[in-house]
């Protein structure tokens, strides 16, 4: 269930950022091409469920590290889907000056 939460913000933020910021923006470059080819707000659902059904072959092949995935992919769209609300504007830049770029 809170894999489904994490993946649904991720996924509504996603498009948001897209359709605001445009679909060059995306860092993963599976989500950007499919994106480019159907649109911000198509292609990032194709993503997700490709990326949902990934989990869903770990689940069945891979049961013992599947709690390990669950946990890592939670993380990972929860941390996406604030990156895509407020972090372009408070961690990117400190992130760039801190490392002097």
């Amino acid at each position: 269930m809170v894999l489904c939460v994490a993946a649904v913000a991720d996924l509504i933020t996603t498009m948001r950022f897209m359709h605001a910021e445009g679909v060059e923006m995306e860092v993963h470059p599976a989500i950007r091409i499919v994106a480019h080819l159907t649109g911000p707000f198509v292609g990032p659902a194709i993503g997700k469920l490709a990326q949902l059904a990934a989990i869903g072959l770990v689940t069945l092949y891979a049961r013992r590290i599947a709690v390990y995935v669950f946990i890592a992919t939670i993380m990972m769209y929860s941390w996406a889907a604030w990156y895509n609300v407020w972090g372009r504007e408070l961690y990117s830049p400190l992130l760039i000056e801190w490392l002097g770029l």
